[in-house]
């Protein structure tokens, strides 16, 4: 590299005598693949030459592993490298998933000379968290992630118990309260102040929006990245239609962080359908920008999307589709919607019930998380049965009628609440769920906004108690259809816990909260005809 550290490079040759394209894979977590491995033998069966690295300071290369923000220049670094080499003829494509997709979006971003396309699977460029719908929410994706990787080498589970660890505070401690030193990374992706110094190197997306490169996505719709990658997605195709190129391709199915291996995810099984040749198209991608062939047919549009419920492949050339409507539906109660038993509903009609819904909030008794867009920590992600944590009372149910004829939500939900707090700060956290006919409530989608931050991320402002804030919540891009004889349910809560660290309503930052700063918080939702609460949902027309 451009400062003397040496990456250990594994490369491997087709048949012939070359020059060939080069396909390049950077990973933190051991380049040592078996040469049948499908993510090296499909490359050499189609005459490129895969070349393997090691990330600085993993494994066997030398250096300091300070993840994501040394991978751009690193990266840039390779592709010159490998176009010096007598058996490369001046083409370098990319591919990876996870980190191994940060690695490749961060190449781009140093636009390299003979870089013709990247591979990105399950991994936007929020290099920390995709929080594009959790504002000023922290994951413990870094908590788990971090420590896991704190070696040379990914450890084994040095936890076990994932519960009672993750219920330990102060989170920013949880590295030396398991008995580690400090580790770094694990510091570094907890603490706003130092990652904002590191800004430039992280801004990825805006390099990317100047830049022509082609570029193929692929996430899922309960991956820890999905939404992140679809807005990445939506923010390039965009861009770039502005200046009339059309090289940007997204493809989301109904997968975890692990893509296209099995037909089960959650509580769902989506059905031998939602199944692609993943790998296939992906090599169509790169042959046609390095070969020149035709793109299949599953690329010719800029989005191929599963839809949820209907279990179909669709396409679109943008996102969200813009045969898309808004269909708006406002919150209501009688009695009360706490919990299952509640009456809370959702109308197309002005609410005629009750001011307000009410609830208390206590940080050291937390509402769980239950599947939902997550990487593997210690719970499975995906769409789960709500019902054990829509059965306590500091969760607020609203629930539609049964619908008669398929409701097809595609695109971005957008919740706006009209919220009070006894505390000077808390979170609140919106889910809309798939209510099946034998009661399941199916998670859809979610988000969430930190009271402090609702200014926009970056911003930290206390709350008073008792004002009466209105927040403006962006869900996690979606593609559903609702069937007749199913319901939707919009649940309001103020925890997502483990999945995201508990704000213990004290003002300060959750990270650097104890047991002794928790205050409980009283809520209160508001969905009067003078201050309505509404989900507005993109309903696809057709």
């Amino acid at each position: 590299m451009r400062d003397g550290v040496n990456l250990s490079t594994d490369i491997r040759f087709p048949e012939g005598d070359g020059p060939f394209p080069v396909i390049l894979y950077r990973t933190p977590y051991n380049k040592a693949l078996d040469l049948k491995d499908p993510r090296i033998s499909r490359w050499i069966r189609e005459g490129y030459v895969f070349v393997a690295q090691d990330c600085r300071g993993r494994h066997e290369s030398e250096g300091h592993f300070l993840p994501r923000i040394q991978e751009v220049e690193d990266g840039a670094d390779m592709v010159a490298w490998i176009r010096e080499q007598p058996f490369c003829n001046g083409q370098v494509a990319t591919t990876g998933e996870s980190y191994c997709g940060w690695t490749q979006l961060a190449t781009a971003a140093a636009h390299p000379d003979g870089l013709v396309a990247i591979l990105p699977q399950v991994m936007s460029t929020d290099a920390v968290e995709s929080r594009d719908h959790f504002v000023g929410q922290t994951g413990m994706t870094a908590v788990w992630w971090a420590i896991l990787n704190t070696n040379r080498s990914q450890m084994a589970d040095p936890v076990g118990d994932w519960d009672r660890f993750l219920a330990q505070l102060p989170v920013n401690k949880l590295d030396e309260l398991l008995g580690f030193s400090a580790i770094p990374a694990f510091k570094l992706a907890l603490d706003r102040d130092s990652m904002r110094e590191h800004r430039e190197a992280l801004s990825v997306l805006s390099k990317l929006e100047k830049s022509d490169l082609p570029i193929l996505l692929s996430t899922g719709w309960y991956d820890v990245y999905g939404s992140g990658t679809v807005r990445d997605a939506s923010r390039l195709i965009a861009a770039r239609k502005r200046r009339g190129i059309d090289t940007v391709r997204l493809i989301v199915g109904p997968w975890g962080h692990g893509l296209c291996q099995s037909t089960q995810l959650g509580d769902l099984n989506f059905g031998a359908g939602s199944l692609i040749n993943l790998s296939g198209l992906q090599n169509a991608f790169v042959r046609h920008y390095i070969r020149g062939t035709d793109l299949p047919e599953e690329l010719r549009k800029a989005v191929t999307y599963f839809l949820m419920g209907a279990n179909e492949w669709r396409s679109a050339d943008q996102w969200p589709p813009a045969e898309c409507d808004e269909r708006v539906y406002y919150f209501d109660a009688i009695r009360g919607a706490n919990s299952l038993t509640g009456d809370g509903r959702l109308s197309m009609k002005a609410p005629i019930g009750r001011e307000k819904d009410e609830y208390t909030y206590n940080p050291l008794d937390p509402t769980p998380s239950i599947g939902g867009s997550g990487l593997f920590l210690h719970a499975p992600a995906g769409p789960m049965d709500q019902r054990p944590a829509e059965r306590r009372d500091d969760v607020l149910c609203y629930t539609s009628r049964t619908f008669t004829e398929p409701l097809p939500i595609v695109g971005i939900p957008v919740a706006e609440l009209q919220v009070s707090t006894s505390a000077v700060d808390t979170d609140f956290f919106v889910r809309i769920c798939d209510v099946h006919p034998d009661g399941r409530s199916i998670l859809i989608s979610d988000g969430g906004m930190r009271l402090a931050s609702r200014g926009g991320e970056g911003t930290l402002e206390p709350a008073v108690p008792g004002e009466v804030y209105r927040l403006t919540i962006e869900l996690g891009s979606t593609a559903i259809s609702l069937q007749p004889g199913h319901r939707l349910r919009v649940e309001v809560t103020s925890s997502c816990f483990p999945r995201f660290v508990r704000n213990l309503n004290s003002g300060k930052e959750p990270v650097e909260e104890t047991a002794s700063d928790a205050v409980v918080a009283h809520q209160q939702l508001f969905h009067s005809p003078e201050r309505p609460c509404r989900i507005i949902l993109p309903i696809l027309r057709n």
